[in-house]
């Protein structure tokens, strides 16, 4: 992948969505227009991605869940399932970060599972439900932030990819098994619907098939009143998001439950 192709995207994806943005703005004035905020930020690699994050994060409604369901995430172009795996509370008012940095941190988890190299991640957790079934992989380096790796219906939001980023607090945890290799823990948390919640935070890298919208997470916008400039691209980190897939951040929580001797 050349750069040249990733600014070319984001520049496309810029343009094509600033309008339509502007356009449900105007369309739904009064209690959700605050949501519409165009702010290009470093970790927002998209205008659609940046209010949904600021609709996840806000305390969610009747209609603040249709304009997410029905058109904030078709604009964004994330892969929306049909059906939820699992469905848990929405723990939305919890102050909680962005994770800016959290596709290079993941993708840390899966390299220090598989070469047993120490990446920083000296925490690794699985939430997993009753019958073993992996729902989110937590890392531990500087947020504490979960990948979901099946679709999840939370509370009032309707049901959300796998591939969302979440803060996941550590409480209505049914069982741990947590073990101790060297300098590294890894644990597993058995819940239940009745009473677990997560904290919505965003969409990662891999909410999208497509390697060059992939990559648009490694993006640097620079500010001013021109939309589409851009300050710096991380092509290393493109090239290590592109190399991963949900399925190896299953593939790495069934092994961590496999170290801590829980079946999955």
């Amino acid at each position: 992948m050349k750069r040249s192709e990733v600014v070319d995207r984001y520049q496309e994806v810029v343009h094509a969505e600033i309008p339509v943005l502007a356009e449900y703005a105007h369309r739904h004035r009064g209690d959700i227009r605050g949501m519409f905020d165009f702010c290009l930020e470093p970790f927002m690699p998209r205008p659609s991605l940046s209010v949904i994050e600021q609709l996840l994060q806000s305390r969610s409604s009747r209609a603040r869940r249709r304009v997410l369901q029905e058109e904030i995430l078709p604009l964004s172009g994330v892969r929306v399932p049909l059906k939820a795996d699992f469905r848990c509370k929405s723990n939305s008012l919890a102050t909680v970060g962005i994770c800016s940095e959290a596709e290079g941190f993941f993708c840390d988890v899966v390299d220090q599972i598989v070469d047993g190299r120490n990446r920083g991640q000296t925490t690794v957790s699985v939430f997993h439900d009753a019958t073993g079934v992996p729902l989110l992989l937590k890392k531990s380096y500087k947020e504490n932030s979960a990948l979901a790796l099946v679709p999840i219906s939370v509370g009032s939001y309707g049901t959300l990819p796998a591939s969302l980023l979440a803060a996941v607090p550590q409480n209505n945890i049914r069982k741990t098994v947590r073990i101790v290799h060297g300098d590294r823990t890894f644990q597993t948390h058995e819940v239940d619907e009745t009473a677990f919640a997560i904290t919505p935070m965003r969409m990662s890298a891999w909410a999208y098939d497509d390697p060059l919208d992939q990559a648009l997470f490694t993006v640097v916008p620079r500010y001013g009143n021109e939309p589409g400039l851009i300050d710096s691209i991380d092509m290393g980190l493109v090239r290590r998001i592109e190399d991963k897939n949900l399925k190896d951040f299953q593939e790495a929580a069934a092994k961590v439950m496999q170290l801590c001797g829980v079946a999955a």
